[in-house]
């Protein structure tokens, strides 16, 4: 059983590497997707009734939406 090799070819410039760019944007979002999963359960969502005031209060309050990640998640990993 033999192995062909084959030589490694240079990365191009064209359609190939914009779309790359493009999945590295899409990662970043998906990024932002699993993150606020991670503070949706890491904010003690149900322990807080009410937020405390000040940005540990904003960052509480937007957690509580971190939920939402999972089907940004999952539309943007099917979808591209």
């Amino acid at each position: 059983m033999a192995v062909e090799q084959t030589e490694i070819q240079p990365r191009q410039e064209g359609p190939a590497s914009r779309r790359a760019e493009r999945l590295a944007f899409i990662d970043g979002l998906r990024a932002l997707a699993a993150l606020g999963v991670v503070a949706f359960h890491f904010s003690g969502h149900a322990i807080f009734k009410s937020p405390p005031g000040g940005v540990a209060g904003a960052l509480l309050a937007a957690a509580k939406y971190g939920n939402e990640g999972v089907p940004v998640f999952f539309v943007i990993t099917v979808s591209f």
